[in-house]
């Protein structure tokens, strides 16, 4: 039986992709990667997904479409049979939920810095009082393991990857 073809899309931009086109590279699942441009290329595409949440990225494998990032991360690591990298045992799996909280709420602080026009004149300050913060604590917690969690990769250590790649990017120099 021939594999179905797997699709990734989103917009022509890093952005929530990224770090599942990274999965994608470390499975060696082959992809095809579809880039939007436009807005009206967008919704003619969206109205004819087969799905009840048709969303950016979304993974279409076959006749299936999934959408949201997570849920497409959890899909890739079932396909490709690596369950894994979902952590070792149980204390791993809840230790990378919970850096997955941490993740989303640095994400959330520095997509409120580059949004906010207004915190651009301040963007040293508020680095100093909510993204540093975070990542010391995250960094503290890494020490001495050779992944976030311990020694095995993990899910997680993708979305830090593009979590810190993004931050010194666009952060402070």
């Amino acid at each position: 039986m021939a594999e179905s073809s797997i699709t990734l899309a989103y917009w022509g931009i890093q952005g929530l992709a990224e770090t599942l086109v990274k999965l994608l590279e470390y499975l060696g699942l082959k992809y095809e990667y579809k880039a939007y441009t436009s807005r009206e290329e967008w919704a003619a595409d969206k109205a004819t997904l087969n799905t009840p949440f048709p969303n950016l990225p979304y993974l279409k494998v076959g006749d299936k479409v999934i959408t949201e990032s997570g849920a497409i991360a959890y899909f890739l690591i079932f396909h490709a049979n690596r369950t894994d990298l979902f952590g070792a045992n149980n204390d791993e799996k809840v230790q990378a939920t919970a850096i997955g909280g941490v993740l989303t709420d640095l994400g959330r602080d520095f997509a409120a810095l580059i949004m906010d026009p207004s915190k651009h004149a301040e963007q040293d300050k508020y680095f100093e009082e909510k993204i540093h913060p975070r990542l010391a604590r995250l960094n503290a917690f890494a020490a001495g393991k050779k992944f976030i969690i311990g020694d095995n990769l993990n899910l997680v250590d993708f979305a830090i990857y593009q979590t810190l790649y993004v931050i010194g990017k666009a952060g402070p120099k």
